[in-house]
């Protein structure tokens, strides 16, 4: 008798107590999807992203190392900044990421050049705090909003 055996997508999975966090190989979590950080029943980040000069990193590799921590490795892609070109392969990213009591991330950057680089480094965060049965259903409803509010200063008299 034959047996099949099927495998889920490529993703990294950290538990620990009542948080999970589920997320790309490349430790992103692109939105929308169900992946996330979670704690009880609600995500609490949707999305998460890290770019170089506005282009994604590349994938060289990543692991669990525990059932609550894992490290992503990153490499730059061929990049023009207003100082100049940054060679592929040039600049490395490494991502330890551990669970307990909420979200802790280290970002190790190293120049692996002969050059000084100079690069705009940017995190997109996503939150929804969605009910996790409404992102099982793929219908999340967008909850408040930001909310900003000037006070006049009154002219100086003179």
């Amino acid at each position: 008798m034959s047996s099949k055996i099927s495998i889920g997508p490529p993703q990294l999975a950290l538990h620990q107590a009542n948080s999970v966090l589920v997320t790309q190989p490349d430790g992103q979590i692109r939105w929308p999807s169900k992946k996330g950080f979670y704690f009880l029943d609600t995500r609490v980040i949707s999305a998460w992203q890290i770019y170089l000069n506005g282009d994604p990193w590349e994938l060289l590799n990543s692991g669990v190392i525990t059932h609550y921590a894992a490290r992503i490795f990153l490499i730059n892609p061929a990049v023009v900044t207003q100082d100049g070109k940054i060679k592929p392969q040039t600049v490395g990213l490494t991502l330890s990421r551990s669970i307990s009591g909420g979200m802790h991330e280290d970002l190790d950057i190293v120049n692996h050049g002969m050059e000084r680089v100079c690069f705009t480094l940017e995190i997109a965060i996503r939150c929804d705090f969605a009910d996790i049965f409404e992102v099982k259903s793929g219908h999340t409803v967008r909850r408040g909003g930001p909310e900003t509010s000037c006070a006049l200063m009154p002219h100086p008299v003179s």
